[in-house]
């Protein structure tokens, strides 16, 4: 592996993370809130390293290759993570693994919080929990035209973007890319700003829910929508998650309406519509029938949650624990579905679902006509059948991954359908699906299971393969070493 171009990706990434801790810091002092001086410590060490390792890595080749790209992911998270933790740790409201499995949801974006009521509690926590979600949306939007087509070859982004988006290990190429998505989250972010203040937030109450929405980090924080109770902050809520969920690759495409042609053009787009308007109505039923929801109360709730757990949000508008149990098991799927391949939210992904779906309907034709020759096409483009074995090899493991990881939690004492969805947060971004099924204290787990909760974050967040790449290179270390 090439230490230098390791290092300089490293350094670039330390930088960004400097800068945002910084203005984080800054926004603190300006809130008055207390302990705001820790947030300046993770600051400073991280832009102090990135100066390191630009000056290390100055003499660097200019392409990156799967393996550095794999172990740049999971460094990417885990110093993060690391240095995320740092101020949760020095107020002395938490314990390392407590520290680390905080900042580890924030930064995956997955919402689980051992403090609910984190701004009640220590705003100032609060404001960095916020922006780490923000940086965590940010840092994965980069990564998904950068190292993620590379080493998850399944990832399909090419068949969202159409031949107008090629990706290439090149960094000059990378870099161009990256500026354009960021530009386009930041750019979001601003517009939810101004929209929660026009529908009666305040400023500083706008500035956190657009950092929460917009990452799609949401989870169980001190913004959840159910303490507004206003329908035009749940309408920019909605507006907001449907555009994280979204494909970032088609809104960078053009103008505002070359953006909107291609969105509507895009199979993808049309189908996570079309789940959205199919699982909503199901729930507006189900409540009307077995709660006694009146209809407008029903698609006004229904209509949100689902595209809180379908965008990975996990935001509630309601105590959902009340709802019916065919209710809470379609926003289980639906957590696990997740948003479009270009989004920042988590879980299996859309492409995804709609190629093995095709490939299931091809088998089908091909068991009643064996010599029929066929050709698997998603907007028109052609699939490659490697990617199709790829894609059919992430979902076995995806699937793996998460019933492993529900017996590993059932382990600690966890009630089995508790262990599944705290599973299935984890893995898939959407960490309020824990709530689903029954109360959980995150807080008081024991320790190692926090800590391997927040592994499964970072597995998910790295797409499995890269995980799987780190781990046949150590494995191959040691055989060699032995």
């Amino acid at each position: 592996m090439n230490g230098r171009m390791f290092s300089f990706l490293l350094g670039r990434m330390l930088w960004v993370d400097g800068g945002v801790f910084g203005i984080t810091w800054l926004a603190a002092q300006g809130f008055r809130q207390a302990h705001a001086v820790y947030l300046c410590i993770p600051a400073l060490v991280a832009l102090g390293s990135a100066g390191i390792l630009q000056y290390v890595s100055r003499r660097h080749r200019r392409s990156i290759h799967v393996r550095e790209s794999a172990f740049y992911m999971a460094f990417l998270w885990l110093i993060m993570s690391i240095l995320g933790a740092v101020p949760f740790y020095l107020t002395g409201a938490y314990s390392i693994s407590d520290a680390f499995f905080e900042s580890v949801s924030a930064c995956t974006t997955t919402g689980l919080s051992l403090y609910p009521d984190l701004w009640q509690q220590m705003p100032c926590l609060f404001t960095w929990q916020c922006m780490l979600k923000w940086l965590g949306g940010l840092h994965f939007i980069i990564l998904l035209v950068t190292v993620v087509p590379q080493v998850s070859g399944c990832f399909g982004l090419f068949l969202s973007a159409r031949q107008g988006m090629s990706f290439s290990p090149v960094i000059h190429q990378m870099e161009e890319r990256a500026r354009r998505l960021a530009f386009v989250y930041a750019f979001f972010s601003l517009v939810l700003v101004w929209l929660y203040s026009q529908a009666g937030l305040s400023w500083q109450q706008a500035l956190y829910q657009s950092l929460l929405t917009v990452s799609t980090g949401g989870g169980d924080t001190g913004a959840d929508f159910r303490y507004y109770h206003r329908f035009s902050v749940e309408i920019v809520g909605i507006a907001g998650m449907l555009a994280g969920g979204g494909n970032f690759l088609l809104y960078s495409k053009g103008g505002f309406l070359h953006c909107l042609k291609a969105v509507y053009t895009d199979v993808e787009s049309r189908v996570f519509v079309g789940i959205l308007a199919i699982l909503s109505l199901l729930i507006t039923a189900d409540l009307c029938c077995h709660q006694g929801y009146t209809l407008r109360l029903a698609l006004r709730y229904s209509f949100f949650q689902v595209v809180s757990f379908l965008s990975t949000a996990g935001f509630f508008v309601t105590n959902i624990q009340q709802w019916p149990d065919f209710s809470k098991f379609i926003l289980f799927l639906s957590s696990l579905v997740g948003g479009c391949i270009g989004s920042v939210a988590g879980g299996l992904r859309i492409m995804r679902g709609i190629i093995l779906f095709k490939l299931a309907a091809q088998e089908m034709k091909r068991t009643l006509h064996p010599q029929m020759v066929t050709c698997l096409k998603v907007n028109s483009v052609p699939v490659d059948r490697k990617i199709v074995s790829r894609i059919t090899g992430y979902f076995f493991l995806f699937i793996g991954v998460f019933f492993i990881s529900a017996v590993v939690i059932a382990g600690s004492g966890v009630q089995p359908l508790t262990a599944m969805g705290l599973a299935a947060g984890a893995l898939s971004g959407s960490g309020t699906t824990a709530h689903l099924f029954g109360n959980i204290t995150i807080r008081a787990l024991p320790a190692w299971t926090k800590v391997y909760c927040a592994l499964v974050m970072i597995v998910g967040k790295m797409e499995i393969f890269s995980f799987l790449i780190i781990l046949q290179s150590g494995i191959g270390y040691i055989r060699r070493r032995w």
